[in-house]
């Protein structure tokens, strides 16, 4: 079956491209050498998508049409015309030109960087598309569903975005994103859900984290496996995301801990530890509220969770996300006398970690893959358990 879109209606993107990242308030510039140019400039004509040689060509005006259906295609800005790295020495001196503070030039540079591997991927035959699903009344309280044709998916990607609390987007307008996380998903058997929520300030604590749940429960109620029993689902949130979907998953003051449970729960690139970093990057979601950042001790209520954890952070992602990934596996450690899974994504800085999944440079998307499968073995693992009668 071929990729089929239906529309409901088309949601707002506002704040598609968040002016600030969650850790770009006090992101420094790192002086770095700029990247040596080795990328070849290729001669003009028509060329297949791949040439054999492994490296992706640039795509034909008729892949561009078909992407710029769904709003996937880059705006101007060249984002397209771009040669992409030829090898992951290229990416990584790429990234690192780029530089570790976050900002709008950051944001549109990381965005571009990857856009033309999507743009030359594999064409969406097998995968059906649900743009613009409403899951509540807001604007905002909207998703997108990437859907496996044929037989009922072996489970649920639940992907929760970031923006710093106050803008992203579930599908970014102009870009491959998120959707390319959606097609991962599908690819791989899963259902994959792009879910967008409200927005600080307009949105504070816990209105996010009860977004999460109103997807969830739409997922639950309307995803079913073949024989009719749930689905096992994975919850996926990003940089300020991960703190949404920590706590729809693990609770908070006046947010109840989410039951029944997650089957797995991945974060990247999130916060953990509140007070560490800082009321003031926080103040947008949680207002001047320095008590609940005190009382919320995320950290330890992730640590002492028994859903199965991953933590994920970039190569070259914001110091402050390298402090977070660290102080979350060492708090989970300590509690529970082994190391959480986890993955160091290569070449990866705070939105090429996610841009990169489902290109030839997806360094987490195999991680992730091999965490959800084994979430999904021991929870049936689980079951047949609990069904074998007592000797």
């Amino acid at each position: 079956m071929g990729l089929r879109h239906r529309r409901r209606r088309r949601g707002p993107h506002a704040g598609d491209l968040a002016a600030e990242g969650l850790h770009g308030q006090r992101a420094r510039l790192v002086p770095l050498a700029r990247a040596r140019s080795a990328r070849r400039r290729r001669p003009r004509g028509r060329r297949r998508p791949d040439a054999g040689d492994g490296r992706a060509r640039r795509p034909q005006p008729a892949q561009l049409r078909r992407r710029g259906r769904e709003g996937d295609r880059m705006g101007a800005g060249g984002g397209l015309n771009a040669a992409p790295p030829g090898d992951w020495e290229e990416l990584a001196a790429a990234v690192q030109a780029i530089g570790p503070a976050v900002g709008a030039e950051t944001i549109r540079r990381s965005a571009e960087l990857l856009a033309p591997l999507h743009e030359t991927a594999d064409d969406d035959s097998g995968i059906v598309v649900e743009l613009d699903q409403p899951y509540g009344e807001h604007p905002e309280q909207a998703l997108d569903l990437f859907l496996p044709a044929g037989p009922a998916p072996r489970g649920v990607v639940l992907f929760v975005h970031g923006g710093a609390f106050v803008g992203g987007a579930r599908r970014r307008t102009g870009t491959p994103y998120h959707s390319n996380i959606g097609r991962w998903a599908a690819r791989r058997g899963w259902a994959g859900v792009l879910a967008g929520h409200r927005l600080a300030p307009a949105a504070q604590w816990p209105s996010a984290a009860h977004d999460v749940a109103l997807a969830v429960e739409w997922c639950r109620s309307r995803l079913r496996a073949a024989d009719g029993g749930p689905l096992p689902l994975h919850l996926l949130g990003n940089s300020s995301g991960a703190v949404h979907a920590a706590a729809y998953a693990v609770g908070g003051p006046g947010h109840a801990a989410a039951e029944p449970a997650p089957a797995s729960l991945a974060l990247i690139s999130g916060i953990y530890d509140l007070p560490a970093f800082g009321e003031e990057r926080l103040r947008p979601y949680f207002g001047s509220r320095p008590e609940l950042i005190e009382e919320w001790r995320l950290l330890e209520l992730l640590a002492g969770s028994e859903i199965p954890l991953l933590f994920a952070a970039g190569e070259y992602d914001t110091p402050d996300s390298h402090e977070q990934f660290l102080a979350a596996l060492g708090a989970c450690t300590r509690t529970r006398g082994t190391l959480p899974a986890c993955a160091r994504a290569r070449a990866a800085n705070h939105f090429t970690i996610v841009h990169a999944i489902g290109t030839r440079f997806d360094d987490l998307g195999p991680a992730l893959e091999r965490f959800f499968s084994a979430a999904e073995a021991t929870r049936r693992a689980h079951a047949c358990s609990a069904r074998s009668p007592v000797s």
